[in-house]
């Protein structure tokens, strides 16, 4: 498949979120000016950060809780990556919202509670997932 470097990631294809809230793949780059597609990202199988990106972006955008919930479940995008995905990426403000978005959407877990939790784990250790905050 051909790749088009964006931003060092080697773009394999497009996610676009569509105005009605579809998150959708394209193998080439959509019209960021139709009137129909709200926001591009690139994506990129080879970086696992890319994916969680798409995922909690296009929450704060307007995307389809189902198809965020779809997709993560496809990718493997649960409580313990997102772990990792926390540890590995800067927390600017849109993916905080984000985080707190598929924590409470898509995992279906009180944000504070999971935080509280997550807070309760000793610097330089691994949290104890048997008492992870669970979902409704």
């Amino acid at each position: 498949m051909a790749t088009e470097t964006v931003a060092d990631c080697e773009t394999e294809g497009w996610y676009y979120l569509h105005e009605n809230g579809d998150l959708i793949w394209k193998r080439f780059r959509p019209e960021q000016d139709s009137g129909f597609v709200k926001r591009i990202w690139p994506c990129d199988t080879t970086q696992r950060g890319n994916g969680w990106i798409i995922l909690i972006e296009s929450l704060v955008a307007g995307a389809s809780v189902s198809r965020v919930a779809e997709l993560a479940q496809k990718w493997g995008c649960d409580a313990h990556d997102l772990i990792n995905f926390m540890v590995r990426h800067e927390a600017i403000a849109e993916h905080q919202k984000g985080v707190r978005m598929f924590l409470e959407h898509i995992l279906r877990v009180d944000p504070d509670k999971w935080f509280d939790w997550l807070g309760a784990t000793p610097n330089g250790e691994q949290p104890d997932f048997s008492t992870m905050p669970t979902g409704a």
